[in-house]
């Protein structure tokens, strides 16, 4: 499937009918990095899960190539990578990848074409020599690449991330941002929320910034944008092999 056009209009958000933000218009075309940025508590990811159908928002509308929210299979459209996730049930890991599958067969057999798809996976993940552990043995970092293992496995136009590198040594949060750009390259649309606003400013395409009950959209970061959503201090690097990335300022006592 093609990736479809995102489009929000007069979105507001939240949980048990509690506004959390109310958000900017917004059009994301396919193929581009819409990055979520704010403090804890702001509103991330419920907009991620209200994207994902999970959540209906208190007002507004979302659509998918002028298609409804709820006029279409949003999970054949929407992939939805958690933060977190507890599971009830001892899964291996290439059965919980599995898992993504659903969405896609409306069933639980696997077709030859579902299980190339979970391998396809695996490998993408570097998850494959972990296939026939428990999900519930691995280390949080370990959980967090099957998460996008199964998310990848989905096959579907749009992926949403919560913190996707959160848990990861540094050398598979490189990898998993540079996963991030070929699926950019082979045509997914990507939302994403992220801590790192080093990492948010390489690959975002867009911004949506969430501060005091609002999601404002930015089509580049910049330190005081930063400094308004954050709360801290940032400045950019003017020179060098780091020029044009903006990057928190910490100071002693």
């Amino acid at each position: 499937m093609a990736s479809p056009t995102l489009t929000t209009r007069g979105l507001e958000i939240g949980i048990s009918g509690k506004q959390v933000a109310q958000c900017d218009d917004l059009t994301l075309e396919p193929g581009k990095v819409l990055v979520l940025v704010g403090k804890n508590g702001s509103g991330k990811s419920t907009f991620l899960r209200t994207i994902a159908g999970l959540i209906k928002p208190i007002a507004g509308e979302i659509s998918f190539d002028g298609q409804p929210q709820n006029k279409v299979k949003t999970e054949k459209i929407t992939a939805w990578l958690a933060q977190e996730e507890h599971l009830e049930f001892s899964w291996t890991v290439s059965q919980y990848v599995s898992l993504g599958r659903i969405a896609q067969n409306d069933g639980l057999n696997l077709t030859p074409a579902d299980s190339q798809a979970v391998q396809a996976a695996l490998l993408t993940t570097d998850c494959e020599a972990l296939a026939e552990r428990y999900y519930h043995e691995l280390s949080g970092g370990e959980r967090q690449r099957v998460r996008l293992a199964r998310a990848i496995a989905q096959e579907t136009p749009i992926i949403l991330m919560d913190e996707p590198t959160t848990h990861l040594d540094i050398e598979h949060q490189i990898q998993i941002l540079q996963l991030i750009s070929r699926l950019i390259q082979d045509g997914k649309t990507i939302v994403i929320s992220l801590h790192d606003t080093v990492q948010a400013k390489q690959i975002g395409t867009q911004f949506l910034l969430f501060n005091d009950h609002v999601a404002t959209i930015a089509d580049a970061l910049n330190e005081k944008l930063l400094e308004q959503t954050l709360g801290v201090r940032f400045e950019q690097c003017e020179t060098g092999q780091n020029a044009g990335l903006v990057f928190p300022i910490y100071t002693s006592g």
